[in-house]
């Protein structure tokens, strides 16, 4: 029934439909209204990580670039952009945020400038589609919306009832040209405080390495002084001689 639905729903968009083998779910690949799109299975480990369990992965290539790295998911995509590396993390003070879904990003500011109230209701949403995780991964290249789900989408009704969550988020996750030109402006002040904070921490340093070193040359080598007990004494021997 899977690969039925998904033919028909490949056929509909005109999307690439692909079964490498027999016993295999079919990936779905192509373009939707200008947006590149894929439809996969993916593996996740189970709770208790001794195995793997199968779902359904339907994703999107946003057109535009936030200008930092950074991702924002819940459930195991939540665990996955632990392992990322980004610099931050960021947090958000809403009532329907849950606390296990992760916010990360290499410039907070720039993602806090990003999340606009109509952003994180439409997130909510994504990220809280029950038996289901979702992930937005802002990359240099490329941002990608992503949702998994443990329903195998075994109908096309089921197929155009995703799609159409999914798409309809795209209007207010995309960046308009004028946040463009001021999430730059936020990036650049950033830069600039980053940097000065850089120049100020090797200022104190070299103040400290040249204080130290005029103290150690300005300090001279003692040598044996004579007091003047020594100096009278020295002089009556010399009398006497």
């Amino acid at each position: 029934m899977q690969k039925q639905a998904w033919k028909k729903f490949a056929d509909k968009y005109e999307l690439r439909y692909s079964v490498e083998k027999i016993l295999d779910s079919p990936t779905v690949e192509g373009v939707i209204s200008g947006y590149k799109v894929a439809l996969l299975t993916s593996a996740h480990l189970t709770e208790d990580i001794k195995g793997t369990k199968n779902m359904t992965a339907f994703e999107i290539t946003l057109k535009t670039i936030l200008p930092t790295k950074g991702a924002i998911g819940s459930g195991d995509m939540a665990d996955i952009i632990k392992t990322l590396g980004f610099h931050d993390e960021h947090s958000l003070k809403e009532p329907a945020w849950n606390k296990e879904w992760v916010i990360q990003a290499d410039n907070t500011s720039i993602m806090d400038a990003y999340l606009t109230q109509d952003r994180i209701n439409t997130l909510i949403k994504l990220l809280g589609m029950k038996n289901a995780c979702a992930i937005l991964l802002f990359q240099p290249e490329t941002t990608l919306l992503r949702v998994d789900l443990s329903n195998p989408l075994t109908s096309i009704e089921d197929l155009e009832k995703l799609k159409k969550i999914m798409f309809a988020s795209l209007k207010t996750l995309e960046i308009s040209e004028l946040e463009k030109t001021d999430l730059a402006k936020v990036r650049a002040k950033s830069s600039a405080k980053l940097n000065a904070i850089e120049l100020e921490d090797d200022k104190d340093g070299e103040i400290n390495v040249t204080g130290l070193s005029l103290e150690e040359e300005a300090a001279p080598p003692k040598s044996e002084e004579i007091s003047s007990d020594d100096k009278k004494s020295t002089s009556e021997e010399e009398d006497k001689k």
